[in-house]
């Protein structure tokens, strides 16, 4: 589905492109809402060493990252 969105738009996607955005994907996403450690990212199966699985970290906001979610929500005028 990737590849006919970005046939759609006229896109040309780089070989194994698609393989790429999902695994990162899927990485940010475990550690941020499964809440999953470098250790079960590798239990998964999806990462053979601790060390890759690591670059995922970043992924995870701080305490002081979320408080950007505090800030007022915009209004934004239709039409």
């Amino acid at each position: 589905m990737l590849y006919q969105a970005a046939q759609a738009a006229k896109l040309e996607l780089p070989e194994r492109e698609a393989f790429h955005i999902f695994r990162h994907t899927y990485g940010a996403w475990l550690r941020r809402y499964g809440n999953a450690d470098v250790k079960a990212m590798v239990d998964t199966g999806a990462w053979e060493h601790e060390q890759s699985a690591a670059r995922y970290a970043h992924a995870v906001a701080s305490e002081d990252a979320k408080r950007a979610d505090l800030f007022p929500a915009l209004k934004i005028a239709k039409g």
